[in-house]
């Protein structure tokens, strides 16, 4: 490259720069994002499934924290933004969206032993209570069915934002929430106790509303 075009490309790789800060600084006029739980449109709104997952973690042998996710997610919310008590959310997550990474792994927790998934195809969550702890924080109290396993769970969840979606010009609103269980209440206790017991689950989830 000769000294004549660097300046060139340096003043082309700067305009480009430019125009896209000054496009995200109109996206954000005209699609501002709202970080006030209490100002979220209420209203009924159906999971978006591809920007929603579920993730786990699990002591292996000790050694390490070992990851997995479910990437295959349904469900609905019914938003009440001034009284969150009186929301409701519903999740069921395909249970042979397993991906640990490791293709016999997944294959071996699908198994009748583990997750049963043939005559388990879904895994459930169903609120039975919300109870707002902060400005942007809820406990919602509910039950998971897994693996024909049905037992209370709690997860802490956090408002993220709500606005409209710039692409598909959708009401969208996102959470994110943690729970930790013991999978031998759910009859999961194949590897105990090489494999930890305790299962920390993080989930991430946008839900979309037409208007």
């Amino acid at each position: 490259m000769t000294t004549k075009t660097q300046p060139t490309v340096r003043l082309l790789v700067i305009a480009t720069a430019v125009l896209l800060s000054a496009c995200a600084s109109v996206v954000s006029v005209v699609y501002p994002l709202n970080e006030n739980a209490a100002k979220a449109r209420a209203g009924a709104y159906t999971l978006d499934p591809d920007h929603a997952s579920v993730l786990f973690a699990v002591s292996h042998f000790g050694f390490s924290t070992f990851r997995g996710r479910f990437s295959v997610l349904s469900g609905s919310l019914d938003l009440d933004s001034e009284n969150p008590e009186n929301s409701s959310v519903t999740i069921e997550i395909k249970t042979a969206s397993i991906d640990t990474g490791v293709g016999e792994l997944d294959e071996l927790l699908l198994e009748n032993d583990m997750l049963a998934a043939a005559d388990n195809p879904v895994i459930a969550f169903t609120s039975t209570s919300i109870t707002r702890t902060s400005e942007d924080r809820a406990t919602i109290e509910g039950v998971l069915t897994m693996a024909g396993v049905t037992n209370p769970v709690i997860l802490q969840s956090q408002f993220i934002c709500s606005g409209t979606n710039p692409l598909t010009r959708k009401k969208t609103t996102g959470f994110s929430a943690t729970a930790t269980l013991l999978r031998s209440e759910f009859n999961l206790k194949e590897w105990l106790p090489f494999v930890g017991d305790e299962v920390e689950i993080t989930i991430d989830v946008e839900f979309t509303k037409e208007r």
